[in-house]
């Protein structure tokens, strides 16, 4: 049986200390938050307050629909909303939401990364 030191017994411990700042961390700080925008649905003439899901998942799901749309030669794209409501989008706008939505992921993780790095 091998006798574990002093300075192991510590390394375990600082490093479920580190891990469970970590998740603490990733909890206080999750990226795929939902974001609500003010935007110009198709038809319409005043901006609305619409709330879309958040994250690279998200952001990725739009861009997909968008060059769907246009390889399918549409004008529009349709895309719903958090409350799985849907709303039509010309492309300018739709672009609009994906990148405002990858934006934010993209500055969340950075920012919840580097408390992270900070940890050592």
């Amino acid at each position: 049986m091998k006798v574990i030191t002093k300075e192991e017994k510590l390394s375990i411990i600082n490093e479920n200390e580190k891990q469970k700042a970590i998740a603490l961390i990733k909890e206080e700080n999750k990226a795929n938050n939902p974001l609500t925008l003010s935007v110009e649905v198709y038809g319409t003439l005043e901006p609305l307050d619409i709330t879309f899901n958040g994250g690279d998942s998200s952001a990725s799901a739009i861009k997909g629909a968008i060059d769907f749309a246009q390889m399918m030669e549409e004008t529009t794209v349709t895309l719903w909303d958090i409350n799985n409501i849907n709303y039509e989008f010309d492309f300018d706008t739709a672009t609009t939401i994906m990148a405002s939505i990858a934006h934010k992921y993209r500055d969340e993780m950075f920012l919840r990364n580097e408390k992270i790095k900070a940890l050592g």
